[in-house]
């Protein structure tokens, strides 16, 4: 038994990926409260390393739209932080509340990340212009599906002020229509 551990050991050092993606997954599938907290917690940490990454990125390689990123970010983090604390209050006193948060914290965080990795390279999001252009193809007309996409969460007003400040940035850098941007952050929005 003694030499089970010490093989299981040496395994572990020699091959952490593994282990620690295996123990994920099992973290992922399980159905105990504090493993799935874990699993959220995990994908969190990496979406955080992801955005922060990205972040770095953009502040190295546009440094004259330092103080607009910043601005766009700081409202972001608002938006995300007071989101997903109201997930977090709507499911207490449910044990899995953390659980919640946590992983809205991890989803809009990834979804952040890409926001800000568009800014320096040159991802066009082709998904959301074919989606635009099925439904004008199915009969829709485009301005009209613009404007509604553009304007689909203006009653909420701290993820308005995000989308105005990062339309406002991806205009200066990638030269993107602002209506078109509103239009495909909106669509993009997947909470």
């Amino acid at each position: 038994m003694r030499l089970l551990g010490i093989i299981t050991a040496l395994f572990a050092l020699c091959y952490p990926h593994q282990v620690s993606s295996q123990s994920q997954s099992q973290a992922c599938n399980s159905i105990v409260t504090k493993d799935l907290l874990a699993c959220a917690s995990d994908k969190l940490k990496k979406a955080d390393a992801h955005l922060n990454s990205n972040y770095r990125k953009a502040l190295a390689l546009l440094p004259a739209k330092k103080p607009t990123l910043k601005e766009a970010q700081i409202s972001w983090l608002s938006f995300r932080d007071e989101y997903c604390q109201d997930i977090y209050t709507e499911t207490l006193p449910g044990n899995e509340a953390d659980i919640e948060r946590t992983l809205c914290l991890a989803l809009l965080t990834s979804d952040r990340a890409a926001e800000i990795e568009r800014l320096y390279t040159s991802s066009q999001d082709r998904e959301f212009y074919r989606a635009v252009s099925a439904l004008e193809r199915a009969g829709y007309d485009r301005a009209e599906l613009m404007g509604k996409l553009k304007n689909s969460a203006s009653q909420d007003q701290k993820w308005s002020r995000y989308v105005s400040q990062n339309c406002e940035l991806q205009g200066q850098v990638k030269k993107e229509n602002e209506d078109n941007c509103k239009a495909r952050t909106n669509f993009n929005r997947s909470y």
